[in-house]
């Protein structure tokens, strides 16, 4: 998600630095397709990185609001879901658009 705004949110790369740095040398359980060395350790949650992550879920929160809402127009909430992801959205409708 933090990738799809990235083009409204100042300083991307700069915020997700730490999380990258964190993530550096760990694969998950899947195979890999890249050389990348492997480690089988386990992740220990940081404080960099709790708030390189709070700082990334805000800068998503700001972006997010790409319009002010219109107060008194109707609310239309969008999800969808999967095993292994979910979504969804909070959209107003107003003089019977989206």
């Amino acid at each position: 998600m933090f990738n799809f705004y990235r083009c409204f949110i100042p300083k991307a790369a700069h915020i997700l630095a730490p999380i990258v740095q964190f993530l550096e040398g760990h694969t998950n359980k899947k195979k890999s397709r890249s050389s990348v060395r492997k480690s089988f350790e386990q992740l220990k949650w940081n404080e960099n990185a709790e708030q390189a992550f709070l700082a990334a879920k805000n800068a998503i929160a700001e972006a997010t609001l790409l319009r002010h809402p219109i107060p008194g127009a109707q609310l239309s909430l969008w999800v969808d879901a999967s095993d292994v992801a979910i979504g969804g959205t909070l959209s107003q409708l107003s003089q019977g658009n989206r």
